[in-house]
């Protein structure tokens, strides 16, 4: 999956989930489908065999807020309303729960 062919703004991280047995961090987003009618839905948006995984981030209070994500094929900067969050991966996949 390329991330670029989503716009992540606006997504909500709800939840993060580290399997280290399988080095996969799942998000779970309320993600946007249809910005004209302001809807959001559930997606895990899902990195597999990750090799690095580091948060600069401020304390916040409520759901942190995707902004951006930028990156190349095996890196992504998560831009968030908190700071930012990076990572590295061999391959991911937003899906439905």
């Amino acid at each position: 999956m390329n991330l670029s062919d989503y716009s992540f703004h606006d997504a909500a991280i709800l939840k993060v989930t580290e399997y280290t047995a399988n080095q996969t961090i799942e998000f779970l987003l309320d993600f946007p489908v249809n910005w004209e009618e302001n809807l959001f839905e559930h997606r895990i948006l899902r990195f597999k065999d990750v090799t690095s995984y580091n948060l600069k981030e401020i304390p916040f209070s409520g759901n942190i807020t995707i902004l951006d994500i930028t990156g190349s094929k095996n890196k992504a900067e998560l831009i968030t309303n908190a700071g930012n969050r990076f990572i590295e991966f061999s391959t991911c996949e937003l899906i439905k729960p």
